[in-house]
């Protein structure tokens, strides 16, 4: 039998890893699959609906909406008690007040388990459709919730307010019992879509990319690859109606990459329905270009950026408060810290959170920004400086060297650059030296910038229970993993831990934990393990690895590899244990333990 072709459509990337994972093993399914949710879901699936797909799997709300805009059949994924049981306990460690907000397929299994499980505390909220959303939010907000459990979109609407989001995830039976039922659909559908799949198959052997639109706006066929040029496909949309008027109508469209195309619109009819066909030609001789070290994003692509922990937990004593009240301002900012305090993640916060967040913003790597660059930025008139009304963000300043830290300043002091734009600066004091340098106390007090300190990991343990959660939560998300929490002792290990690279080494260590960990709960044995490999690599700045601790074999599990740094560090120690476990930051005991385990 052949394999049923489907296209998924799930609400996170830890769900699309899951299906691949899922279709992977089975032999009669031929998954591909993309991230979408209520926002964009339909519009993927309208953009490659003539692709040949036999059926689509979703979820909720999504599912929903596709239903409506597809004849495509659409096999649902649903919710089951275990899925919204897991971000119920997951949700339980976060030190605060939660809320479960969703649609009736979320809250009618949430109600459920609470009235089972007797948990009278919990807030549920159902919400009948998107608008619904911000209100309920709001709502919650003001009856000092500070995390909610939800779906993807709620999670998303939820972080624009400050408030954090555990995101409700589908397990492995759900999924396989929608698979099934897709095939159980397509069984009956084949013949039809087999002379589809014929059809597009022959449009897509011509020489030119051809996309339809029909008299509505709604996309009847691409012949561009999946994913492909989205500014083009856009632009023809924005025209379809004037080809359709003039019948017939040609233009050239250069889009963000450089690549120029030729677009030959005509109107045509099918049974009393008129259609705009293009036959778009990619022109040789113009090609993609950058900047080095240059960047333009927009509002929509940072929103996820500015992720769970940052709406609440990366902020301690005010300090989210008035990073949003620097947004409102026009002035410049300059934001100081150490590596992995957020610097980038507030740049991004205070951006969309300003008066320009509509307009794109500008980031510019002072590390990575050449001379020849800087030169053309403050000299050549077609220069994103003299733009206006962007935000531009000068990341790294700390690298930059002192002549051309003067040429700045005097270039910001001589233009109107601050006026027709908003600047945000941030930088990363050398250890060992004064807070600032030269450059950035002429930031503050020749340019007015308002400063913002990021605060390290280390002066806010207790914000690292909280932190853990979100970030195993994203985590989770991400790859798949069921992972709830850590346990106490393991919680303990990790409040105690010195966090030299802050908010980014304490992800990443939680990454390797929760992809490596076996179990629910994440034990102290494994956090021990984690912690000594991130002390002794941390002691090996060039002076204290020897070339045997610089060729350590990442190939092995990382019980061995942390097996082969104690025993490094015990060879650089004379076999001094005290002074071994000193320098791995764990105590006498636990590294007693690891050896006598080793041995065994």
């Amino acid at each position: 039998m052949d394999k049923v072709r489907i296209l998924g459509i799930a609400p996170y990337a830890g769900m699309k890893e899951l299906m691949q994972d899922i279709a992977a093993r089975r032999g009669d399914i031929d998954l591909e699959v993309f991230v979408g949710d209520l926002s964009n879901g339909v519009d993927i699936v309208l953009e490659r609906q003539s692709q040949g797909f036999s059926a689509i799997v979703s979820r909720g709300g999504t599912a929903e909406m596709i239903k409506r805009a597809t004849d495509i059949p659409v096999a649902e994924v649903l919710l089951s008690v275990y899925d919204v049981l897991r971000a119920i306990r997951l949700a339980q460690h976060y030190n605060g007040k939660f809320a479960i907000v969703g649609f009736p397929s979320i809250t009618k299994c949430a109600h459920l388990l609470c009235d089972i499980l007797q948990y009278d505390t919990i807030e549920i909220a159902t919400i009948g459709g998107q608008d619904d959303i911000r209100p309920c939010l709001e709502a919650i907000k003001k009856r000092g919730c500070s995390i909610v459990v939800s779906d993807v979109t709620t999670t998303i609407q939820a972080k624009l307010l400050g408030i954090n989001g555990i995101l409700i995830t589908s397990g492995g039976e759900s999924i396989e019992a929608a698979f099934d039922h897709a095939v159980e659909i397509c069984e009956r559908n084949r013949k039809n879509l087999e002379e589809i799949e014929f059809l597009n198959a022959l449009l897509r052997s011509a020489k030119d990319e051809i996309v339809v639109f029909g008299e509505e706006g709604e996309l009847a066929f691409s012949s561009f690859p999946a994913g492909c040029d989205g500014e083009t496909l856009a632009f023809m949309k924005k025209n379809f109606r004037s080809v359709l008027e003039c019948h017939e109508k040609k233009m050239l469209k250069k889009n963000k990459k450089g690549e120029l195309y030729s677009l030959s619109g005509r109107a045509f009819g099918v049974r009393e329905k008129r259609y705009c066909a293009y036959f778009a030609a990619c022109l040789p001789g113009a090609h993609p270009c950058a900047e080095q070290g240059i960047a333009y994003k927009n509002k929509a692509d940072l929103l996820e950026d500015v992720d769970n922990t940052f709406c609440k937990n990366l902020f301690v004593e005010g300090l989210n408060e008035t990073a949003e009240k620097y947004g409102r301002s026009a002035l410049p900012v300059l934001i100081t810290g150490e590596t992995g305090t957020g610097k980038d993640k507030t740049a991004n916060f205070i951006y969309i959170k300003g008066h320009l967040s509509e307009n794109p913003m500008l980031s510019i790597d002072c590390g990575a920004v050449t001379e020849k660059t800087w030169k053309r930025l403050m000299e050549d008139d077609f220069s994103p400086f003299a733009d206006e009304r962007l935000t531009i963000y000068l990341k790294n300043t700390d690298r930059l060297d002192e002549p051309t830290g003067d040429r700045l300043i005097r270039y910001f002091k001589s233009t109107d650059i601050c006026e027709r734009n908003r600047l945000i600066f941030s930088f990363v004091p050398r250890r060992g030296s004064p807070e600032e340098n030269r450059f950035h106390a002429r930031l503050r007090n020749e340019l007015r910038c308002l400063v913002l300190k990021m605060p390290p990991l280390r002066q806010r343990p207790h914000d690292i229970s909280s932190l853990c959660s979100l970030y195993i939560n994203e985590i989770n998300t991400a790859t798949g993993g069921e992972v709830v929490g850590l346990a106490p002792e393991a919680m303990r290990l990790m409040m105690e831990y010195r966090w030299e690279y802050n908010l980014d080494q304490l992800k990443r260590v939680l990454t390797e934990l929760v992809v490596l960990s076996g179990s629910p709960y994440i034990s102290a044995e494994e956090v021990e393990r984690a912690l000594a490999v991130e002390s002794a690599l941390a002691s090996g700045d060039g002076q204290n690895f020897t070339p045997q601790a610089r060729a350590l074999d990442l190939g092995k599990s990382l019980e061995n590899i942390t097996g082969d740094i104690v025993r490094i560090v015990l060879d650089q120690e004379n076999m001094n244990q005290s002074k071994a476990a000193r320098r791995l930051g764990i105590s006498r005991s636990t590294l007693w333990r690891m050896l006598n385990k080793q041995r065994n």
